[in-house]
């Protein structure tokens, strides 16, 4: 029973640290797991308040189970002269890309971000994250910004909308369900640098 209780609260700890939040206290290896489960709070960082600066990091990208380069990406967040607009500046290895973001429905916590192209992507606030999902051609991309003590952890995944399989689908009760393969994963800690 103490290793299990003990295994528990590394567990609620672990899950804290990994999702970027802080604890407010730590259960005791004796404690109640479930004590510590409910002691868990979340630090809210507003946005874009909480987000605003400049931020850099080394940017990892994946192809199956390997690493196959680093570059440097920066995400600027700046205010403009225009309310709830905001610079959205990617820098990929040097190469700026000049967007920005704009409120559209604070209290639904939508934002769009404008490419300044005609393209542009609604995204989500949920949370501690700003999360987009959008298709490029044959591509599916879900991007996220999550706000974390120390910074900015900022994921992308990209899919092929070609399907794998399809299972399930054998009565009104068990739909179908496809499922497409995962391709590529961008991922960074962006840091403040200014």
């Amino acid at each position: 029973m103490y290793a299990l209780r003990t295994i528990l609260a590394l567990l609620a700890f672990y899950t804290a640290l990994l999702t970027g939040c802080t604890t407010s206290r730590t259960a005791s290896a004796s404690g109640d797991a479930e004590r510590a489960l409910d002691t868990t709070l979340v630090t809210l960082y507003t946005f874009p308040d909480d987000w605003v600066g400049k931020w850099g990091g080394p940017l990892q990208i994946f192809k199956g189970d390997s690493l196959q380069y680093q570059i440097p990406m920066e995400l600027h967040l700046l205010p403009t002269d225009t309310l709830d607009r905001y610079t959205f500046i990617i820098i990929y290895d040097g190469n700026a890309r000049d967007y920005a973001i704009e409120a559209v429905d604070k209290s639904r916590g939508l934002w769009v971000i404008d490419e300044r192209n005609t393209i542009a992507i609604e995204s989500y606030v949920l949370g501690n994250a700003l999360v987009s999902q959008f298709g490029v051609q044959t591509t599916e991309i879900l991007s996220s910004y999550q706000r974390v003590p120390g910074g900015i952890i900022s994921e992308i995944f990209s899919t092929s909308t070609d399907t794998v399989s399809t299972t399930g689908g054998t009565s009104e009760q068990i739909p179908a369900v496809y499922t497409y393969p995962v391709t590529n994963r961008q991922r960074a800690m962006l840091r403040r640098v200014e």
